[in-house]
């Protein structure tokens, strides 16, 4: 089941969700970015990369 990375909830098919993970909403995505730490940011941003399409 799909939970999302910030607060946890079981989410369904209708969530926000892009290569970092699942999310309730883009709001959650732009909270769990700012509760990074620089290393863990760096990680994610690094993810966005094009030339990683581990979707």
């Amino acid at each position: 089941m799909k939970k999302c990375l910030y607060c946890k909830k079981p989410l369904d098919d209708d969530c926000f969700s892009n290569k970092v993970g699942y999310f309730c909403s883009e709001d959650h995505f732009d909270k769990y970015l700012k509760s990074l730490s620089d290393e863990e940011y760096v990680e994610v941003q690094n993810s966005f990369c094009v030339c990683s399409d581990d979707d």
